[in-house]
């Protein structure tokens, strides 16, 4: 048998469905930001970019793969675990560096209090997953609060803040993508 997921990850691993509940549990954070961003770019955006929707599709796949990850662990659970993250990462950045290029407006939802939120819920994610592992002296396998869990729900809403300041649009004008496409149109 394969050596069980989540070894790095504080919480101890049970003979149960849910080998780690607390950290499988908290995984589902990525469906409901998934979610919540994916309702908040439809009601501000008349047209949304088919990328927006991707990034939400992946960060609610990110949420599956890690509940199975730290649940389950189906055969599946690493691959789909890793994999639904770097996708996700590849498009952000390639969008970003894409909108660089372009020098187009890189968050265009930005404002200084969602920006300071971004970096809260990032930087207090980071935190909690460096303090949070197996070997560091806070460490409590059996405890109900696991700073891994807290991990998953701060980069969740990192995430979502990210995906919904990339592509709402606060002039009332479509994003970029459409932009390109209404133009084809208005050409002909």
């Amino acid at each position: 048998m394969n050596e069980p997921l989540g070894l790095s990850d504080c919480e101890a691993l049970r003979e149960a469905l849910l080998m780690q509940p607390v950290n499988a549990i908290s995984s589902l954070a990525f469906v409901i930001a998934a979610a919540i961003a994916a309702l908040l770019l439809r009601k501000s955006n008349d047209s949304t970019s088919p990328l927006a929707w991707t990034s939400c599709a992946l960060l609610g796949l990110i949420g599956f793969g890690s509940f199975d990850y730290h649940g389950p662990q189906s055969a599946a659970a690493n691959s789909l675990h890793n994999v639904a993250i770097l996708l996700l990462l590849a498009l952000v950045v390639i969008e970003l560096s894409a909108r660089l290029i372009r020098r187009d407006q890189l968050l265009p939802g930005a404002t200084r209090p969602r920006l300071v939120l971004l970096a809260s819920c990032t930087l207090v994610g980071l935190f909690c997953y460096g303090i949070g592992r197996t070997e560091s002296t806070v460490c409590d396998p059996m405890s109900f609060v696991q700073l891994h869990a807290l991990w998953h729900i701060n980069i969740a809403a990192a995430a979502a803040i990210l995906i919904w300041l990339m592509w709402v649009r606060t002039d009332g004008q479509p994003d970029h993508h459409d932009q390109n496409s209404s133009r084809m149109n208005d050409s002909h």
